[in-house]
């Protein structure tokens, strides 16, 4: 499902990029603000496939009752990290989840 709407998203915005190519060459601002928004998404997709890969460790690991320097461990922080970074923590819209 993630991948279906990140695949939308880029659908569309290559769309509306080529139907206002006019307008981002000649008007001021536009090709910078363009280039921004486009860094700011390749930001989120990149945090995205850093969660699903370490999710698909921690799913891998299963329950590791220890809090050590395991892996499974350094992975579940990592997790807590990007979760942290994510765009629904920074927004202010959730509170950040606890420390593990």
């Amino acid at each position: 499902m993630n991948a279906a709407a990140i695949g939308s998203h880029l659908v569309g915005a290559a769309g509306l990029l080529v139907t206002d190519w006019p307008r981002v060459r000649h008007q001021q601002g536009v090709a910078t603000s363009s280039a921004i928004k486009t860094a700011t998404t390749g930001v989120g997709l990149g945090v995205a496939v850093w969660s699903a890969v370490l999710n698909r460790s921690m799913a891998k690991a299963g329950a590791v009752p220890v809090a050590g320097a395991t892996e499974a461990a350094l992975a579940y922080r990592r997790r807590w990290l990007v979760r942290c970074v994510s765009l629904s923590w920074c927004s202010g819209s959730t509170p950040p989840p606890a420390w593990p």
